[in-house]
């Protein structure tokens, strides 16, 4: 998993597994949804706006899901 800022308008997670890919563009807002989505909302927030809406654990099937993106 490398960020690459150069190539795309606000920067990208480039996740490689052996011969799979998956692209995770920024959209410019503090946010990455795709990967946002992985972890468990903080207490309280009802619509998680930005990645400081999370607590840094993920949810039960974050492995699966972030597979199913690689392609």
């Amino acid at each position: 998993m490398i960020y690459q800022r150069q190539g795309y308008r606000f920067g990208a997670w480039e996740i490689r597994l052996n011969d799979k890919i998956a692209i995770i563009e920024a959209e410019g807002r503090r946010t990455f949804p795709k990967l946002d989505g992985l972890y468990v909302p903080l207490a309280g927030v009802a619509d998680p706006a930005t990645w400081d809406d999370y607590e840094n654990n993920l949810i039960s099937d974050a492995e699966a899901q972030l597979l199913a993106l690689l392609k």
